[in-house]
């Protein structure tokens, strides 16, 4: 088997190292095993150590019921703080259930992933592509997320990727009732989950994707509607509030809009499916992000954050421009 190579994921979609897989077939058993992902998590009780009051060297360690550590085996490292109810899902097993796509040829592995030292760990699995207009091709992926830290729960979701400017979106952006979502509770095992039917529910979100963005691109907008859908994507604050930043990221918008990675291609140049893209380019990669770890940040903003939403509201007026 081919050795994976190791890639930055702002290559794929913005985020920490992950591991390019795609080249050959391989199982979620060799792909996490690739990835360095093959260890287990364990529940292990917490304890304080309280001192005693008549011999203050001394103390007595009291039991806290209420929570439990979650601890990789591998170096006894703590991930994670949680309830006594949460129930932790191993990455074998978080990722196994999409084998069979791989099995029958609806999908292929690409990249592995992990963030925050292996507290989230995730992997994106291509099911196919298609060209909004003549080399302006998307492909189409699972993004399959889980936590070790208690931080959110087990999710699937369709993503696809912009080739020609590696723009990720979620493609059930519109719906977010299409994503995938269990919880770290007692029967998530009865939950995990029929991945055929997954990828059936995935089938009709890219199918609404291709056809949102194949409408986009062909409607041209003008700079009035272009400074309209500017001003909706970042509003006039208070006039009592002094908020730059948000002239800052019109003129960044309306700099995508013209010279954005893919923007200048003939039946992109000027339309909607360009300002479009214009949101998704920035915030993958130009949206200001602060703190540590500045690549991991953005990767959650992009996908689960404050990002996600905006790329919703972008094809919502979107759709009603080019309606």
């Amino acid at each position: 088997m081919k050795q994976a190579q190791i890639i930055k994921t702002s290559d794929v979609v913005p985020g920490d190292f992950g591991h390019y897989i795609g080249d050959e077939p391989m199982t979620s058993a060799e792909a996490i095993k690739e990835a360095g992902l093959d260890w287990d998590v364990t529940l292990k009780p917490i304890q304080i150590a309280d001192p005693i009051s008549y011999a203050p060297l001394a103390t007595v360690q009291q039991p806290i019921k209420t929570h439990k550590a979650v601890v990789r085996n591998s170096d006894n490292n703590i991930l994670g703080i949680v309830g006594s109810q949460y129930q932790p899902v191993q990455n074998r097993d978080a990722f196994k259930f999409m084998d069979s796509l791989v099995d029958d040829g609806s999908m292929r592995y690409h990249t592995v992933g992990n963030l925050k030292d292996g507290k989230r760990v995730w992997l994106l699995g291509q099911t196919g592509s298609y060209d909004v207009v003549p080399g302006d091709q998307v492909d189409k992926f699972l993004f399959l997320w889980n936590s070790h830290d208690g931080s959110s729960s087990l999710k699937c979701m369709f993503t696809t990727i912009r080739v020609v400017c590696q723009n990720a979106v979620r493609s059930a952006f519109r719906n977010a009732t299409e994503r995938i979502q269990l919880r770290h509770t007692r029967n998530i095992d009865a939950g995990l989950l029929d991945a055929k039917e997954i990828l059936g529910t995935s089938k009709e979100s890219f199918e609404g994707f291709e056809r949102f963005s194949k409408i986009l691109a062909g409607k041209q907008i003008n700079t009035a509607l272009l400074n309209e859908f500017a001003l909706e994507m970042f509003p006039e604050p208070p006039k009592d509030v002094n908020m730059p930043s948000r002239e800052k990221a019109r003129d960044e918008l309306t700099r995508l809009f013209e010279e954005g990675q893919g923007n200048t291609l003939p039946g992109v140049k000027g339309s909607a499916w360009a300002a479009f893209n214009a949101v998704t380019e920035y915030t993958n990669h130009y949206k200001v992000v602060r703190g540590s770890n500045k690549e991991e940040r953005r990767f959650e903003y992009s996908l689960f954050g404050a990002g996600a939403n905006l790329a919703k509201r972008a094809s919502d007026s979107l759709i009603k421009i080019a309606a």
